[in-house]
C-alpha cells in the first residue's frame, strides 16, 4: 500500500505543472493587476520552458479600463508574450493610454494583418511583431517613441509603414526581412538608423534620409535590390560597413560633404560604384577606396582636408609604392593597406590617434616606420608579415600593442618599448627571428602569449620590475636566448611554460638580491642553470647600443633612458639605462 502510494506521488510530479500567468481574466483578455494598473498577459504556462495558451482569437478589442472585484484600472500595457503565437489573431485594437508593448506581444501571430499604434505609445518591444507573416500595415499615430531591436522582423507581407514624428529611436533589425515593404518615412526626429534596420527590404525603392540622421548602421539597407535611388542629408557623418551592399539597383546617390566616415563594403555591388571612374573614389571627406590597376611604382597623394582612409581602401593594390597622407587624416581603417606588397614608405601623419587592425599587414617591402607621439594604440596585426622592415620607432604615447601587431616581421634586429606602454598583446612578436635587442621600458605590466615566441636571435632580455605578468610561451622557444634579467622584487605571475624550449637550463637569471631565493623556488625561474644577485651598473647584453646627445655627439659619463632622453643627476629609479653606448641595470 505504502509503494502504491509514492508510485502515484513520482507520477504526479512527472505531470507538466501548469500555473496562473495572470491575476484577473475580464471578458475573455487576461491581466496582471499592480496599484491602478492592468497589463495584459497570456493566460498559462508550463514549468521548464512557456506554453502559451493561444486563447486570443479573431478580433481583439483591448479597452482602456477594467473593474475587477469592484476596483477600476487603467489598461497600460501589453506585456511579454501576451498574444505570442496567437495564430488566429486576426486583429487587435490597442486603446490610447496603453504605453509600451513588450518583447515578443505578438510575435507569431501570423493571422494578422493590420495594427495602429496608439499616440500615447512609447515603446514597442524588442520582436514584439516579429515573424507576423500576414501582417501588410503598421500606422503609429503619434507615439511610439521607440521600436526596439527585430520588432517587425521577417514580416514578409508588410506593405506600408507609416513612422510617427515622435520616434526617436529604432533597433537593430527593426524590419529585416520585410520584403513587400515598399516605402518607408524616415522621421526628422530619428538620430541614427541602427544595423541592418531595412536589411532585406528587397522591394523597396528609395529611401530619403532625413535632415537630423547623423549615422547610418552597418547593413542598415543591405540586399534592398530594388532600391535605386538614395538621398543622404547633409546630417549624416558617418556610414557603416555593408550599408547600401547589395542593393544592385542603386545608380543613383547623393552624399554630403558632411561625411567623415564611410565602413568597408558599404555600396558593394552596387551601379553606382561601377559606374565611378577608375582612381581614389571620395565620399565626403573620406578616402573610400582605389578602383582600378595600379602599375608598379604609383605614388599616390590623398587630398588635403581628408579626414579618414577608409577600411581595405587600398587593400591588395601590390603596385603602390609610396603614399603622402595629409594631417587633416585623424583615421585610417582597418586592412587599408594590407597587401600593398609594392609600398616602401609611408609617413604618419600627427594627426592619427590609433594604428588600425591591419592596416599594413602584408606590406612586405615597407624597410622602416615611425610611429608619431600622436598615437595611443597599435592594433592587431598591423604591421604583421611586414617581412623586409628592420627598423620601427614607437612613439612616447603608445599604451598597448596588439595581438600579431609585427609578427613574422623577420628582419626585425631592434625594437624599443616606450615607458607609456602598459601591454604587449598574444604574438606580438612572434617568430621576429632576426630581432637580437629588445628594449622594454618600466612601466610594462604585462607579457601576452606568445608575445617573443620564435625570436631565435634573442640572447638576453631585461624585463622591468613593473612586470607583474608573464604569460604562456612568452619567449617559448627563444633558442639563443641565455642571459635574463628580472628587476621585480616580487616574482611575476609566470605560465610555468614561459620559457620553454629556450636553453634556460644552460642561462643565467639575474634578480635583485633580496628575490634570489624566491625566483630559485618558482617554476619556471627555478629552471635557469643559474640565479645570481644584481650588481650595480650590471651590463645587459653588448649589442654596441649608442645613444647619442641632441647634438649628435655622445656626452662621457652622461646617462639615458631607453628613449635616448639625458637623465638628471641623482638617484635613479630601478632600470636599465645606457652609459657609454652600453645598457646598464641601475
Amino acid at each position: 500500500m505504502i509503494m502504491k502510494h509514492i508510485i502515484s506521488f513520482i507520477l504526479m510530479a512527472l505531470l507538466p505543472m501548469v500555473a496562473s500567468a495572470f491575476d484577473a481574466e475580464v471578458n475573455g483578455i487576461y491581466y496582471n493587476l499592480s496599484e491602478d494598473q492592468a497589463v495584459v498577459t497570456y493566460q498559462q504556462y508550463e514549468s521548464g520552458g512557456a506554453t502559451f495558451s493561444k486563447s486570443y482569437k479573431g478580433n481583439v478589442v483591448v479597452p482602456a479600463s477594467i473593474t475587477f472585484d469592484g476596483k477600476t484600472y487603467s489598461v497600460t500595457a501589453i506585456g511579454a508574450y501576451a498574444f505570442a503565437y496567437c495564430d488566429n489573431l486576426t486583429s487587435v485594437t490597442i486603446p490610447e493610454g496603453v504605453t509600451s508593448i513588450g518583447e515578443n506581444g505578438f510575435y507569431a501571430c501570423t493571422a494578422l494583418t493590420s495594427v495602429t499604434i496608439p499616440s500615447t505609445m512609447w515603446v514597442v518591444g524588442e520582436y514584439a511583431f516579429a515573424t507576423c507573416t500576414g501582417l501588410t500595415s503598421v500606422t503609429m499615430s503619434g507615439g511610439g517613441n521607440t521600436i526596439g531591436q527585430r520588432a517587425f522582423y521577417e514580416c514578409k507581407n508588410l506593405t506600408d509603414v507609416t513612422l510617427s514624428e515622435s520616434v526617436t529611436n529604432i533597433g537593430e533589425y527593426a524590419f529585416y526581412g520585410c520584403s513587400n515593404l515598399t516605402s518607408v518615412n524616415i522621421p526628422e526626429s530619428l538620430k541614427k538608423i541602427e544595423k541592418a534596420t531595412f536589411a532585406g527590404c528587397s522591394s523597396l525603392t528609395s529611401v530619403s534620409i532625413s535632415g537630423s540622421v547623423t549615422s547610418i548602421g552597418s547593413s542598415a539597407f543591405y540586399g534592398c535590390s530594388s532600391l535605386a535611388s538614395a538621398n543622404i542629408s547633409s546630417s549624416v557623418t558617418s556610414i557603416g560597413s555593408g550599408a547600401f551592399s547589395g542593393c544592385s539597383s542603386l545608380a543613383d546617390v547623393t552624399f554630403p560633404e558632411t561625411v567623415t566616415s564611410v565602413g568597408a563594403e558599404a555600396f558593394n555591388g552596387t551601379p553606382w560604384l561601377s559606374n565611378q571612374p577608375n582612381g581614389i573614389i571620395y565620399i565626403g571627406k573620406v578616402a573610400y577606396r582605389y578602383k582600378g590597376e595600379l602599375p608598379g611604382g604609383t605614388e599616390i597623394s590623398i587630398k588635403e582636408g581628408t579626414v579618414q582612409i577608409a577600411e581595405k581602401a587600398f587593400y591588395d593594390r601590390g603596385g603602390l609604392a609610396a603614399i603622402s597622407i595629409p594631417n587633416s587624416v585623424t583615421s585610417i581603417g582597418p586592412n587599408a593597406f594590407s597587401g600593398c606588397s609594392g609600398l616602401t614608405t609611408v609617413t604618419i601623419p600627427e594627426s592619427l590617434n590609433s594604428i588600425s587592425e591591419g592596416v599594413f599587414g602584408r606590406c612586405s617591402s615597407l624597410t622602416s616606420v615611425t610611429i608619431p607621439n600622436s598615437v595611443t594604440s597599435i592594433g592587431d596585426n598591423s604591421f604583421c608579415n611586414c617581412t623586409n622592415l628592420t627598423s620601427v620607432n614607437i612613439g612616447c604615447s603608445v599604451k598597448s600593442i596588439g595581438k600579431e601587431a609585427f609578427a613574422f616581421c623577420r628582419k626585425l634586429t631592434s625594437i624599443t618599448i616606450p615607458e607609456s606602454v602598459t601591454s604587449i598583446e598574444m604574438k606580438a612578436f612572434i617568430y621576429c627571428s632576426g630581432l637580437t635587442s629588445v628594449n622594454l621600458s618600466n612601466g610594462l605590466t604585462s607579457l601576452g602569449v606568445s608575445a617573443f615566441n620564435g625570436c631565435k636571435s634573442l640572447t638576453s632580455i631585461c624585463i622591468p620590475e613593473s612586470v607583474t605578468i608573464i604569460d604562456n610561451g612568452a619567449f617559448y622557444d627563444c633558442s639563443g636566448l641565455t642571459d635574463v634579467f628580472c628587476l621585480a622584487e616580487n616574482v611575476p605571475a609566470t605560465k610555468s611554460d614561459a620559457f620553454e624550449l629556450s636553453p634556460i637550463s644552460l642561462g643565467t637569471l639575474h634578480v635583485p638580491a633580496d628575490a634570489v631565493e624566491e625566483y630559485r623556488k618558482r617554476r619556471p625561474w627555478k629552471g635557469f642553470g643559474s640565479i645570481v644577485a644584481l650588481g650595480k651598473d650590471d651590463v645587459i647584453g653588448d649589442d654596441g647600443t649608442g645613444i647619442n646627445s641632441p647634438d649628435g655627439e655622445t656626452e662621457d659619463g652622461a646617462i639615458y633612458d631607453l628613449q635616448g632622453r639625458k637623465m638628471v643627476n641623482g638617484k635613479l629609479p630601478r632600470g636599465i639605462y645606457i652609459e657609454s653606448g652600453k645598457k646598464k641595470v641601475k
